[in-house]
């Protein structure tokens, strides 16, 4: 009888198989701690109030936003749609 020859792939499985598994799962470890730990990014939101502010006081729009019509732009002196909001 003879003896049939194991392929590369399945030959390195078995030699290090072992080593290629703890080797993942270390990897794995890590990154879910990496990611479970809170981040500090210096932004204290324990008073759980947000106050928002207005850029500028008594602001009046110049132009609108439009991004189904066409504006004039005067700066550039073209048409073209106007997809922010002028104060």
């Amino acid at each position: 009888m003879e003896k049939k020859k194991e392929g590369k792939f399945k030959n390195f499985c078995k030699r290090f198989g072992a080593l290629g598994l703890a080797c993942v799962l270390s990897v794995a470890i890590a990154l879910t701690i990496a990611f479970a730990l809170p981040k500090d990014n210096g932004i204290d939101v324990s008073n759980g109030v947000v106050d928002f502010h207005l850029p500028m006081e008594n602001a009046e729009v110049v132009k609108d936003y439009a991004d189904y019509k066409l504006q004039y732009n005067d700066s550039l002196e073209r048409w073209d749609c106007h997809l922010s909001v002028d104060k």
